[in-house]
């Protein structure tokens, strides 16, 4: 079943490289139990196997494997994502159910420009985000975020965030419970750091992104998450491309205004096998109900 498994991932466009890094994921803890019990207990191969059955015997149901992309239509010409089909997988599976459908563009280094301030204002107070990096050696990582990013002067956050490794190898690292300091956003002060933090403490960041856009850091070890291991290829690095998403849109208050409904004519429902410049063999995967 495994074997068919991965040529159902070649046939929806995975990349070779991506294959056999969610291969190994996936067989991480290894066989040695009993195999209806790892298969009940690893999600994303229950997820692809159903999705497998379902397109064999065109099974009537609907599955998402992948989020609904939603870009806005300034953006769509520029934007070259930093990731691919399983990475993309990957992250979803990782991810709260909450935070699984609908992903939306919130900053791309490609797009927006590479400013701190055109990153800042483009993430602050909008929701759940995941921020996805790649530095100038070619290592690829990021971090969910699950409170929206708003500037303070200290840590906050909560134990769901996570983060995460997807070249040379895949990885999450979830909350420790050794501390909190889970997030951190500050620009502009003189005694503070400013930048964006995921992590460990000020100097010695699991991640970090500085306010002198174009420099980051991930430190040796890092005391908030666990089976944590430093993200990019040197502790300080530069930033090759980076792009944000939100994966969950911040609840409205009584007293707002409701949240503009975006139109086909001011964004668009971007197909993430296109947009990762791959052909549509996976239509059935996100069929509407009829």
């Amino acid at each position: 079943m495994f074997i068919v498994v991965c040529l159902f991932w070649i046939r929806v466009g995975a990349k070779a490289h991506t294959i056999l890094q969610l291969a190994s994921q996936l067989c991480k803890k290894g066989l040695t139990g009993d195999i209806d019990a790892w298969l009940r207990g690893n999600t994303l191969l229950g997820l692809l196997h159903r999705a497998l059955i379902t397109k064999l015997y065109c099974v009537p149901h609907k599955l998402n494997l992948l989020p609904s992309i939603n870009i806005s239509q300034k953006y769509i010409q520029s934007f070259k994502t930093i990731l691919d089909l399983g990475w993309t997988m990957f992250i979803k599976n990782s991810l709260p159910m909450e935070c699984q459908e609908n992903w939306r563009l919130l900053y791309s280094s490609s797009s927006h420009g590479e400013s701190f301030q055109a990153l800042s204002s483009a993430i602050i107070d909008q929701g759940s985000t995941i921020l996805i990096l790649k530095d100038n050696s070619g290592n690829v990582f990021g971090g969910y975020a699950s409170q929206p990013w708003l500037l303070k002067p200290k840590f906050y956050g909560d134990s769901s965030c996570f983060l995460f490794s997807l070249h040379p190898n895949l990885n999450l690292s979830g909350g420790s419970g050794h501390n909190d300091n889970f997030m951190y956003m500050n620009n502009g002060q003189y005694t503070l750091p400013n930048g964006i933090g995921m992590g460990g403490q000020m100097g010695y960041w699991g991640l970090w992104i500085d306010s002198e856009y174009g420099i980051g850091q991930s430190s040796v070890s890092c005391s908030t998450y666990s089976d944590y291991s430093m993200l990019s290829a040197t502790k300080d690095f530069k930033i090759d491309a980076l792009e944000v998403w939100c994966v969950k849109e911040k609840p409205k208050q009584d007293d707002e205004e409701e949240r503009k409904i975006p139109s086909n004519k001011d964004d668009w429902d971007m197909n993430l096998l296109e947009m990762t410049g791959h052909t549509k063999y996976a239509d059935g995967l996100r069929e509407d109900e009829k």
